[in-house]
């Protein structure tokens, strides 16, 4: 769900920007956002935990890293740091401490409101996680220190020395299925920003780079492992495994479409032979992909990808699943990536991948 949310709010944007290109001056941003919103009851495991937490957001982007005028419809794009504190006003679940990194666009500046959106991606630090002696209520979140992602949409009006923003956010804490219990915590949440732009001496273009790329075509190769807790107690942690094989097109300039097959050796799903009373049952799982990489930069590329089993004798999750996250050093022929795996709201594990690429033709 958290996917699709982020999808189809990237989605509306870039319809937009496409529509209206232009550039902002440059500027090294600062602002304040406080917000308010609930906990999204997704489980019935977490029902008892209903609360309305508050909190308060502070971020800089500096000019230098803004975004290529070459860019297109993310000229105007620009690469920050946020660090928040959420009070969840219950005691199970104690407060947050986000620290993310994050990609903001914006529509062209006018007179009126514009379309922004931001997408974040980092880690938190959780006061209140599950202990089976001192609190056994908490079945959101067992790891104190877990990953975290954003992503935000609303309205921005530029004026003479900054901006104002208002929207919505969706922001969800999760360690991966790496300790249980981890059902996670997802955050919606309305918000208004203030910030100021200070004026640099002279433009930075030091991310994004736009030379010609030598190909639109390529075969990425991708060996990749994680780690995955079981319901158990204690949890035991199981061994992952993922071999890739995918062929991207890109095209634009700053985005590729994949579509892969997947061969995927889940160590826990040993748990599942037992339940469903198949010893003998293969862990291995084959799916075709599809996906998407956005290039944030020469350097990172955001993934989505959405798959579907092909061959999969233990059916104890949905048939589809979904994968998101950066991969780094992305335009070099070896490049390591970090992904989470999921199905539907269910984050399964971590990925920790390197993959091979092969230009096959201009």
């Amino acid at each position: 769900m958290v996917g699709r949310v982020l999808g189809f709010a990237w989605l509306a944007f870039w319809l937009w920007a496409r529509a209206t290109q232009g550039q902002v001056p440059l500027r090294t941003q600062v602002a304040l956002a406080p917000q308010a919103g609930f906990l999204w009851q997704h489980n019935d495991e977490i029902k008892h935990l209903g609360c309305h937490p508050v909190g308060l957001w502070a971020s800089v982007a500096p000019a230098r890293w803004a975004a290529a005028p070459g860019l297109g419809a993310y000229a105007n794009g620009r690469f920050g740091l946020s660090v928040g504190w959420l009070n969840f006003r219950r005691a199970e679940l104690g407060h947050a401490l986000p620290v993310l990194v994050y990609f903001e666009n914006a529509a062209p500046a006018t007179r009126t409101w514009s379309l922004f959106y931001r997408i974040s991606a980092g880690v938190t630090w959780l006061s209140a996680p599950f202990e089976l002696d001192r609190n056994p209520l908490n079945t959101a979140y067992s790891a104190p220190l877990t990953w975290a992602m954003q992503g935000r949409i609303g309205f921005e009006r530029r004026t003479s020395g900054g901006f104002w923003q208002v929207g919505a956010n969706l922001t969800h804490f999760s360690n991966g299925g790496f300790r249980l219990p981890n059902l996670g915590l997802n955050l919606p949440a309305a918000f208004v920003a203030y910030g100021l732009g200070i004026p640099t001496q002279r433009p930075y273009y030091a991310v994004a780079d736009t030379a010609p790329l030598p190909s639109r075509h390529h075969l990425d190769v991708t060996a990749g492992f994680g780690g995955h807790s079981v319901q158990t107690w204690p949890a035991r942690l199981y061994a992952s495994g993922l071999g890739r094989l995918a062929y991207r097109y890109g095209y634009a300039r700053n985005a590729d479409l994949a579509l892969g097959l997947d061969v995927i050796h889940q160590g826990s799903l040993a748990e599942a032979r037992q339940v469903l009373g198949r010893p003998g049952a293969p862990i291995a799982r084959l799916a075709i992909t599809a996906g998407h990489e956005w290039y944030l930069s020469r350097q990172v590329a955001l993934s989505t990808h959405l798959g579907y089993y092909l061959y999969n004798q233990l059916p104890v999750d949905k048939p589809f699943y979904q994968r998101y996250g950066f991969r780094f050093a992305a335009r070099r022929k070896l490049s390591p990536a970090v992904w989470l795996r999921a199905h539907a709201g269910k984050a399964d594990l971590i990925e920790y991948a390197l993959t091979y690429t092969l230009p096959l033709k201009p």
